[in-house]
């Protein structure tokens, strides 16, 4: 009886291969050698660029002594020409094209969500994804879809693209937005799928790497942007808009203006913050906003990001370091050192406490605050 020999396809280094799969035989790896096959560590098989000819000389290399089982290949291949098939789809009508009812009601659902003051990226990113809604059903009538309409689209559209659950979870609430408040509809989309929230811990420095980073940006701007950062634990675009105006010198703090949720709060400023934003200002004297770009006007979060990245290159520090980084650092940091989680929630401007609480989950776990039991094994 002849071995079977399972054809399988992989993407591999930038490229689609054909893997050989097969338990144990010398001639045959012997085989694979000679006709330029290699061996993947990460698939587990013998592999070849998937070629037509490759294909062919594979078969022929198999035929003679071998099983040839192509039902793995032949389903990968299948999958790969209905996703060419829908990205074609996609570029030319999904993206672009919708019905003049359609058009009518995102336009009624941007003009709700800027009469109830939604933030304007929330308003961007509901109205395109609720468009790529609507353009997959181009010919129905948007408020005749129904809860079975989004389980075909997560079917054949979520189904065929690397989508993370962020995005799917914010579809659900531009649906559940539209039809509540538009359409009036009582059809619960929450209950038919609603991706469940990934939780991710967030990236935290040490005070060392903090104190590199800080001394290692290259000019005294971008120094005083990261301390602002980490002292004050800021969203990036809180410390971009900060103008000289939001400093209170007597009580040494910055009110932080119409911040996430339009709510604002004030943060108490380090006395050696104070030091550095004197010695920053006396230097650029920008006019209105306090950290300007070259020609005037906001300083970009995106300059912010590159100056950050090339710092943590230098260093050599690994972590994925982000401005937001600083913020997580500070209030862990704040933490570790023993401070309130109230207190920790107001210098945040966290609504809720739940989202203070993550940084419980970063900090409680010290490297001296218990002894591993694995270490009394050898004592």
């Amino acid at each position: 009886m002849k071995r079977i020999v399972l054809l399988e396809e992989h993407y591999h280094r930038g490229e689609y291969i054909i893997g050989l799969r097969f338990s144990f035989d010398k001639t045959l790896m012997d085989l694979c050698k000679k006709n330029d096959l290699r061996w993947s560590y990460t698939h587990r098989c013998w592999y070849i660029k998937n070629s037509p000819g490759n294909y062919e000389n594979i078969k022929s290399m198999l035929a003679e002594n071998y099983s040839i089982d192509e039902s793995a290949l032949r389903a990968s291949y299948q999958a790969r020409k209905i996703q060419r098939v829908r990205n074609t789809l996609q570029k030319e009508r999904l993206i672009d094209d919708l019905n003049l009812t359609a058009i009518e009601e995102l336009k009624k659902f941007k003009q709700y969500m800027r009469a109830k003051n939604y933030a304007t990226n929330t308003i961007s990113n509901y109205s395109a994804a609720l468009k790529v809604y609507f353009s997959f059903f181009y010919d129905a009538n948007p408020r005749e879809l129904t809860a079975s309409s989004y389980v075909l689209f997560c079917n054949d559209y979520f189904a065929f693209g690397s989508y993370s659950k962020a995005y799917q979870r914010m579809l659900v609430c531009a649906l559940r937005l539209y039809y509540k408040k538009i359409v009036r509809q009582t059809w619960d989309i929450e209950e038919v799928v609603y991706p469940r929230k990934e939780r991710h811990l967030p990236v935290v420095l040490s005070r060392k790497e903090v104190y590199s980073i800080i001394r290692s940006t290259p000019n005294l701007k971008a120094e005083c942007i990261l301390s602002l950062l980490y002292s004050c634990g800021l969203r990036v675009g809180e410390a971009l808009n900060l103008k000289w105006t939001d400093f209170d010198r007597e009580r040494q703090l910055i009110w932080v203006r119409q911040a996430k949720g339009f709510k604002d709060r004030s943060v108490p400023l380090s006395p050696k913050m104070i030091t550095l934003l004197e010695e920053y200002f006396h230097r650029y004297r920008p006019p209105e906003y306090v950290f300007e770009g070259q020609y005037g006007g906001r300083y970009s979060s995106s300059s912010v990001n590159q100056i950050i990245r090339s710092v943590c290159l230098k260093l050599k520090i690994t972590k994925r370091v982000t401005a937001h980084t600083f913020r997580h650092s500070f209030a862990t940091h704040l933490m570790e050192s023993g401070t309130n989680l109230r207190i920790i929630q107001t210098l945040l401007g966290h609504k809720s406490s739940k989202t203070t609480e993550i940084y419980t989950h970063v900090s409680e776990f010290q490297p001296n605050s218990f002894r591993n039991p694995f270490d009394d094994l050898f004592t």
